[in-house]
């Protein structure tokens, strides 16, 4: 069966499930990709919130410390797009 087939691939390679999974990334890139449609912008967003991951230690760090890394990264990506979109708009009325 299908889900069998998929949980052999899952217990083989935990990277697969793993990376799936990992929604605090998926849900970072998707805010990324919500400050701006420049994709030079996107990516180096991107690899900044990744950044700020590693310097907070994300891979060595406990689960509940991962936990609170994903959401710091989340909250400083969720403040840049609305300072972002801030900026162009005090632009324009100005």
């Amino acid at each position: 069966c299908a889900a069998c087939t998929l949980r052999r691939l899952y217990d083989e390679c935990p990277e697969v499930w793993q990376e799936i999974s990992d929604l605090a990334k998926a849900t970072a890139e998707r805010i990324a990709e919500g400050i701006t449609s420049n994709g030079l912008q996107q990516e180096a967003i991107k690899r900044r919130a990744a950044a700020l991951r590693d310097e907070m230690d994300y891979v060595t760090a406990p689960a509940l410390e991962r936990t609170l890394i994903d959401m710091v990264v989340a909250c400083w990506l969720r403040l840049e797009g609305v300072e972002h979109a801030y900026s162009r708009m005090f632009n324009q009325w100005c």
